[in-house]
């Protein structure tokens, strides 16, 4: 129940800082799984209004021959994530810590950035980090990029950290300078960290892909799971 609570508690003060309204929900109590509480995870229903559709938002998909940009902070932040539970056997510690004015900054910058249809995709950064993340946006395109991680972090941190408040947008050439200078201007941190093409996602020292495989990966990962063939 304190769990809960807390989730509660940090969504309401998330959709008022951010101006979001919640119109419906759900949560149960007694959700059970292999003789085990499930997390408390409560549902929300939430409402947003696009103003034109003549610009709508674009989808995360890669095209060839774009840049790819990280828009937000990335930290080492593991407790919680996916990396921790899938490589370590972890399924505690502290979650990433939620700046709302970051989140204000970033989001504010990201329909600028669609209004002015300068991004050709968008994608949240969240389970799984910036590996997963490059990861559906290579296999909903069938392109591919290399990518150049921050010499600052480890590679596990660039890749699978699960900082919040970050997102990943593909940009025409001719665009870069534009979008570099809005997030400047509406102080998010972005960086041009690779571009998109070929069949393969790489990331320079850290991993090197065929999109064929990631797709074949995450396809199966369902019935993998519940114990089924497709």
């Amino acid at each position: 129940m304190w769990q809960f609570s807390q989730a509660v508690d940090g969504m309401s003060e998330a959709c008022s800082a951010l101006g979001i309204p919640v119109i419906g929900g759900n949560v149960s109590f007694y959700n059970e799984s292999r003789g085990a509480d499930i997390d408390p995870t409560p549902v929300v229903g939430v409402i947003g209004v696009i103003d034109s559709l003549t610009a709508p938002p674009p989808g995360m998909a890669f095209s060839p021959g774009e840049h790819v940009v990280t828009l937000g902070t990335t930290l080492d932040e593991f407790g919680g994530s996916e990396w921790a539970y899938v490589v370590h056997g972890i399924d505690g510690g502290s979650p990433p810590v939620a700046d709302l004015d970051a989140a204000r900054y970033l989001h504010g910058l990201i329909r600028d950035l669609v209004s002015r249809r300068v991004v050709s995709a968008v994608h949240d950064v969240s389970d799984g980090g910036y590996g997963v993340a490059l990861a559906e946006m290579a296999i909903a395109g069938g392109v591919g990029a290399s990518l150049i991680p921050e010499d600052d972090q480890s590679h596990a941190a660039w890749c699978f950290s699960e900082s919040a408040s970050r997102i990943v947008v593909t940009v025409p050439p001719e665009k870069l300078s534009e979008v570099l200078t809005a997030a400047a201007d509406a102080k998010v941190v972005a960086r041009d960290c690779g571009t998109t093409g070929g069949t393969r996602l790489i990331v320079n020292g850290v991993f090197d892909v065929a999109v064929s495989d990631l797709a074949t990966t995450w396809r199966s990962a369902v019935p993998l799971a519940l114990g089924v063939n497709e």
